[in-house]
């Protein structure tokens, strides 16, 4: 029978590749921090066997060691067997000594550690076993040994390899011994031989890594089936997007809420159906930590662990746990993802039923990220006629796509209100193209003026998208803008419905130099069953290609 046991304490190092030689000695490292500064004190546990020529011995083990703080150096305190009754001897030594024939486990001396590029040295090995009732009273190896983690810049687990010089109990040299095993490291993941990589998130705006941490919301459907049925409803789910580098193989954001408001209208179908019936979802509870990595094509989920409970039914609840991924429809716009994977299911007795089979598509809100860079506005196209649009003064070639961020504000008798918006534009050689979105942050809107004054915004929508652009000499006009407001109970207005039959866009710092895009136009307000005159106003900066298109 396989136990727990416990094998070194080594961390990490790290190599000191800008300041020293390739052969200089690495330090030990602090996770996030660099290099160790002070002394720590690790513990390891897990199982730890000794091969010899005629048999293994394999015990539960408990060992600790210090790391010493600004260099490569360490040692072993204690290797501590705390039942050597548990050990297991198996071949000859189990025969001549019995299954479970270690009365004690000794280490003898100081045991030094050495941290390497990759590899912890473990040198002055010395340990004794000592049995009971048998021919082999006890035996004693001594050498080095080596522990590889499995993740030099943040060990969780180590391998412990190497062979040492074997002695019987008259302290006779009588053959080689191998010191082996895989035991957890503790803290966890905190301390290294090497300073982890620093990688840039995958997430990005247009053709630009995050500058910020990003938050983006998945509405719509989401379901799980497996072999006793299937239920599917309606979730929402907020995503933080870390922005920057972070350690490599570290989280690029998380999934930090799983909601599904009304688990009444969730369907059930297949046996659940038949025993629980069409409706029979009282709660779905995310629970842990969902952590998010992504690449060009895809983003994974760790951690996922959602506890459905149903009403009335011989099931009352279900747990789906495992991994998944998110699978944009267009991974240079997320639009919408569609979830995968096969999670594990586990009944209420937390008995493992099966594997789930993960479904659905949810919108993205807002529009403006993305996993993989979108083809880059480029000159040298066929001159179509002035006005055009240019390319650091050359013809567009292809259509391209760009980000402009910014404050839209409007303004009407009644008040006004601004967001944080982000508009998509795509351009055609020639002079025309279409404002594909106009995506808004309601967090950022306020009212700050009149009757709208203090006013929050709660949800938006656009009509008539894409909405049609062309260029004069020396400005865009944006065609037929619809747009959409509702605010928070407490304002004085529930919703506000904007139209202009044209935005007027205009470049700055000139026509054929495009940083940024000064908003303005008048249409009319719906509010409260009043139409009244609507102005737009507001500044859109450039976020891909800053001064590269323009007008000419």
């Amino acid at each position: 029978m396989r136990r727990r046991w416990a094998i070194i304490a080594l961390a990490g190092v790290a190599a000191l590749a800008l300041a020293l030689p390739a052969a200089a000695s690495a330090t030990w490292t602090h996770k996030g921090k660099g290099e160790l500064k002070e002394t720590a004190e690790v513990t390891i546990s897990g199982e730890l066997s000794v091969s010899t020529e005629v048999g293994k011995v394999t015990c539960p083990t408990s060992i600790a060691a210090t790391l010493t703080g600004e260099s490569s150096s360490g040692t072993v305190n204690s290797y501590t067997v705390s039942e050597p009754s548990k050990c297991d001897l198996s071949e000859s030594l189990g025969t001549v000594c019995g299954t479970h024939g270690v009365s004690k486990v000794e280490k003898t001396g100081a045991w030094e550690l050495t941290a390497k590029e990759s590899e912890i040295e473990i040198t002055a090995v010395d340990l004794s076993f000592y049995f009971g009732k048998c021919l082999i009273p006890s035996f004693r190896l001594k050498g080095a040994a080596t522990a590889t983690p499995d993740k030099s810049f943040a060990m969780s687990t180590l391998t412990l390899s190497g062979s040492q010089t074997l002695y019987n109990s008259l302290n006779e040299e009588s053959g080689t011994a191998s010191l082996v095993g895989s035991p957890s490291v503790s803290p966890e993941s905190t301390y290294g031989v090497k300073t982890a990589p620093l990688v840039k998130t995958a997430w990005l705006m247009g053709n630009a890594h995050l500058a910020e941490d990003g938050e983006m919301t998945l509405s719509g459907p989401f379901s799980f089936s497996y072999s006793g049925g299937a239920v599917s409803c309606t979730a929402s789910s907020a995503l933080s997007l870390t922005s920057g580098e972070v350690e490599e193989e570290e989280p690029e954001g998380e999934l930090e809420s799983f909601t599904v408001s009304e688990p009444s209208a969730c369907t059930a179908s297949g046996t659940l159906k038949s025993l629980c019936g069409d409706h029979p979802v009282s709660s779905v509870e995310k629970t842990g930590a969902w952590i998010l990595n992504a690449n060009e094509e895809e983003i994974t989920i760790t951690g996922l662990a959602l506890d459905y409970k149903f009403k009335e039914c011989a099931i009352p609840s279900l747990r789906i746990e495992g991994s998944a991924t998110l699978s944009p429809g267009d991974p240079i716009e997320i639009r919408e993802a569609t979830f995968g994977g096969a999670p594990s299911v586990f009944n209420s007795s937390e008995e493992k039923v099966g594997a789930a089979e993960l479904g659905g598509s949810p919108s993205a809100s807002p529009w403006t990220y993305a996993l993989e860079q979108q083809p880059a506005c480029e000159g040298g196209g066929e001159a179509k006629g002035s006005p055009e649009w240019v390319v650091e003064g050359s013809p567009l070639a292809e259509p391209c796509v760009e980000r402009f961020k910014g404050e839209l504000g409007f303004g009407t008798a009644y008040g006004g209100y601004q967001c944080t918006i982000v508009a998509v534009l795509a351009f055609e050689p020639g002079n025309n193209g279409e404002a594909t979105q106009l995506n808004t942050e309601t967090s950022s809107c306020e009212g700050f003026v009149g009757f709208l004054e203090g006013c929050e915004l709660t949800a938006d929508s656009m009509s008539g998208k894409p909405w049609d652009l062309e260029a004069s000499s020396s400005q865009i006009s944006v065609s037929e803008v619809n747009v959409y407001y509702e605010f928070d109970t407490s304002c004085y207005f529930g919703e506000a419905e904007n139209n202009f039959p044209a935005l007027t866009l205009t470049p700055n710092p000139n026509p054929g130099k495009v940083d940024s895009l000064e908003v303005s136009g008048e249409g009319t307000a719906r509010i409260a069953g009043q139409e009244l005159e609507c102005y737009a106003f507001g500044t859109l900066e450039a976020v891909n290609y800053p001064g590269l298109l323009g007008i000419e």
